[in-house]
């Protein structure tokens, strides 16, 4: 459906224009889009059979602490501080 539409683009343009176009078919070999876009049979096997494929996630309530403590440490003074420091 996609390569009609664009056949239909293509006409339309020479009818309106009034284009005279040449067409010549290419084998895929010569084809150098083809050879950029080829991709190697072996990528598309599907993986050897290994083990089942495993998804794990987990969550630290104590993550935004060790991030501020760590500001601290580099000499951050943090948000709040910065905004005192503003206000004097």
């Amino acid at each position: 459906m996609l390569i009609r539409k664009r056949v239909k683009i293509v006409l339309s343009l020479v009818e309106e224009f009034r284009l005279e176009l040449d067409v010549d078919l290419l084998r895929s070999a010569c084809n150098k889009a083809d050879e950029l876009t080829r991709v190697p049979q072996r990528w598309l096997k599907p993986p050897a059979a290994g083990p089942a494929l495993v998804c794990a996630a987990t969550a630290d309530l104590g993550v935004e602490r060790i991030i501020a403590d760590g500001q601290f440490a580099m000499g951050y003074p943090g948000i709040k501080r910065t905004l005192q420091g503003r206000q004097i």
